[in-house]
Parts: structure tokens; C-alpha cells; sequence
């Protein structure tokens, strides 16, 4: 755990009004991308096209969590167009992704340090189980109907009521502490005039970006390029750098994996995950 003191630790303290105002509440402030993007002139990620351009497509898990029991692939396979059916039994061996650290960013930078299909656990609904590649996007979309995959199923735990009897405390959360301290908050609300305690609950699905989720890889021998919306650039490159076993030059760049980032089209966290560029990057031919 760590005090504060209000205002006197960068990152942790509230954020000082430089001369008493706010300067962007309450003002109309032009977009500089704003003419392009409504006038449909902007490139997205999905519209780079490449020579030989292939599209992927994701099987997802049905459970919750488990173990995939078997993968029948075969009809696919045969299905017209399909260059490949990419499982945790064929997919390249990938090193594990090392969790972010805030205060060591050479350490890791993932969001997650589970493994990208190499292996048979299902750790949530909805995980990618496997990868349809084919020579079209309705292609690959039809034969990804067509993978069959049966699950050794296992109670889930979907409620944080549920795993709080198995909790600790770890010695961080991301790098930092993870408990912050910044004056009384039970003592403040206590004695405040006036407080609001309520429940909020929102859908899992939230973010409304204005292009589809994609990534355009590809590689040149043992060079990779991606391109990608992302505000993550640095981030994307050391995660997959780390996966495939890519040496990063000595000035900090990447050599053999870079991202070339598009217009965004959203923020916050659909811009910033590095899973779909590592499974993108994975089923590039």
C-alpha cells in the first residue's frame, strides 16, 4: 500500500487546473480529422491492400471455461478458397506474452499473459480456438462455420461475489502498488452533506468505433509489418517482438516487427490490445 498526499505524486494526486479554468470544457473544438472521416476519404486498417492478400477468420469457444476434447477441421479444410485451419495443435510455438509493466515498460508490455491457441484450456467464452484463412472474407467466414470443436466443460467462475473467497492481494497491479491511499474517503463520504451510492450496470459490448476490428500483417522474411489502428504503437511491436522471437535494434525501434499505425477510428482500449494483431500476425502466409 501506498500514501499520498492530495496533489504532491505525479500520476496518483488530482489533476491541477492551470489558472483556475478548464481550457477544453465547455468549448467547440474543431477535429482535424473531422472533414476527412465523414466524407469517407480516411483509409482504415481493413482497406490496405497487399499482393496475395489473404483474410482470417476466428472459431470462438461456446463455454466459459474447459478444455478443448477435439477440433474437427476436415470439412473446412475442403471448403473452397481455404489456404489454412491455424488450432493450438498446428499453430507456431509463440513465447508466452509478459503482462504490463507501468513503471518497467521493458519488462512487458501485454495486456494479458495468457497463451495465443497454444494449448487445449479455455479460459473464457468466447476465446479464439482457431484461425480459417482463405483467399476471400466470405470464404474464410463460411468455412469457420463449418469447424466443429468439442469441449470438456468446467464450472466457470462469473462473478467477482464468487472468487472473492479465493482472493489475494499481489505485490502489484501492472507495476504499481496495489493499493493507493489519498486521504479518508469512508471519513469524507461519512460526513458529507450529501452522497450517492448506487449500482451501475453497463453492457460488456460498449465501444462504438466507426471501422470494423482488423489487422493487416505481413511478413518479409523474418520482417514483419503491421498495420493497425492502434494508440498502443511502441506497445503492439514489444508484444510482438516477445511472441515470435524478433530482435529489437539496440535504439529501441523494432526491426524485424513494427506497426504502421491508420486513422483512428476509436480510443481507449479497442485501440490499445495486441490479441488480434497476434493472431493476425500468426496466420499471415
Amino acid at each position: 500500500m501506498r500514501e499520498v498526499s492530495t496533489g504532491t505524486v505525479v500520476g496518483y494526486g488530482p489533476d491541477q487546473v492551470r489558472g483556475g479554468r478548464e481550457p477544453y470544457v465547455g468549448r467547440s473544438l474543431p477535429r482535424v480529422d473531422g472533414p476527412a472521416k465523414v466524407a469517407g476519404a480516411v483509409r482504415f486498417t481493413a482497406e490496405h491492400r497487399f499482393d496475395g492478400l489473404v483474410h482470417a477468420r476466428l472459431v470462438c469457444s461456446t463455454i466459459a471455461r474447459g478444455r478443448i476434447r477435439a477440433i474437427d477441421a476436415s470439412r473446412a479444410r475442403s471448403a473452397p478458397g481455404v489456404v489454412a485451419v491455424i488450432t493450438h495443435e498446428n499453430n507456431v510455438r509463440l513465447a508466452r506474452p509478459r503482462l504490463l509493466d507501468l513503471e518497467d515498460m521493458a519488462a512487458g508490455m501485454s495486456p494479458s499473459d495468457l497463451p495465443v491457441m497454444q494449448d487445449d484450456r479455455v479460459h473464457w467464452n468466447g476465446q479464439p480456438v482457431a484461425v480459417v484463412v482463405a483467399d476471400t472474407w466470405e470464404r474464410a467466414g463460411h468455412a469457420a462455420s463449418l469447424v466443429r470443436v468439442e469441449y470438456d466443460e468446467e464450472p466457470p467462475t462469473v462473478s467477482f461475489d464468487q472468487a472473492k473467497g479465493d482472493a489475494v492481494l499481489p505485490p502489484d497491479v501492472l507495476g504499481e502498488p496495489p493499493e493507493v491511499r489519498i486521504g479518508d474517503a469512508a471519513r469524507a463520504l461519512s460526513e458529507a452533506a450529501v452522497s450517492v451510492d448506487h449500482v451501475y450496470r453497463t453492457p460488456w459490448h460498449g465501444h462504438s468505433a466507426m471501422e470494423p476490428h482488423a489487422t493487416v500483417a505481413v511478413w518479409d522474411g523474418d520482417t514483419l509489418t503491421v498495420h493497425e489502428t492502434t494508440q498502443f504503437v511502441g506497445g503492439c511491436g514489444h508484444v510482438l517482438a516477445t511472441l515470435f522471437g524478433l530482435a529489437p535494434e539496440k535504439s529501441g525501434s523494432w526491426r524485424a516487427s513494427s506497426a504502421a499505425p491508420s486513422a483512428a477510428s476509436g480510443g481507449c482500449g479497442p485501440t490499445r490490445r495486441c490479441a488480434r494483431q497476434r493472431r493476425g500476425s500468426s496466420a499471415a502466409p
